[in-house]
């Protein structure tokens, strides 16, 4: 803000290049982090978080990905919530192929950038809306070979997303097997996806069948 006269730090950016990608105003954010680097300051991670997001959520990927690698090559360590941004925005906007060889990325890297239940469940709801469902399941298979947990989501969360989400592209006789296997396994299903996977049982006029899956 030169012409206030005022010397701005690199945490004073990153409130107004917040509130901007909020904004969807990413030319402008993309300017401040210019600007940055003019003053003798430089981004940090909270800038290139704020930016990659705000680029995801604008629909604009490949300046997102750029970034990502930028932010690489100046020396910072991607955490699992940045590759979780990005991926979540490649699973919107972008095919399948690349949210597969993101999550890759994620596995190899380790440390505290391997995917958690949070990055694994959008993973698989993505699959599951493009009626991928097959890689959906090997995803599923995937996470709970890695034993993966934590963050305040279960993996009967995510199975109860992927019921759901079976149920949302009229793949119900799938959404049943994954739900009897989730009771089998002793997880316990979502209440949401066991009332409308019952409704919808009930639909094809299969009361019987809906009748045994409360008992």
């Amino acid at each position: 803000m030169p012409e206030f006269n005022l010397l701005l730090d690199t945490i004073a950016y990153n409130v107004v290049t917040r509130l901007l990608c909020e904004k969807w105003d990413m030319d402008m954010g993309h300017k401040l982090m210019i600007e940055i680097g003019l003053i003798d300051l430089y981004p940090d991670m909270r800038t290139y978080f704020a930016m990659i997001k705000g680029f995801c959520n604008a629909s604009r990927l490949e300046e997102a990905c750029e970034l990502f690698q930028a932010m690489k090559g100046q020396g910072f360590s991607p955490n699992v919530m940045a590759y979780s941004v990005l991926l979540e925005g490649i699973c919107k906007h972008r095919s399948t192929r690349k949210a597969l060889e993101l999550l890759g990325e994620m596995d190899k890297t380790g440390r505290n950038c391997s995917p958690n239940v949070i990055t694994y469940t959008f993973v698989i709801k993505s699959f599951c809306e493009k009626g991928q469902t097959i890689k959906a399941l090997r995803i599923l298979n995937r996470m709970e070979a890695c034993q993966v947990t934590g963050r305040g989501v279960s993996n009967s969360d995510c199975y109860s997303s992927l019921v759901l989400a079976l149920i949302k592209i009229n793949r119900l006789d799938e959404a049943e097997k994954l739900l009897r296997k989730m009771l089998v396994s002793g997880a316990k299903p979502s209440a949401i996806a066991c009332s409308t996977m019952i409704r919808e049982i009930c639909r094809e006029g299969q009361v019987l069948d809906s009748f045994l899956l409360i008992q």
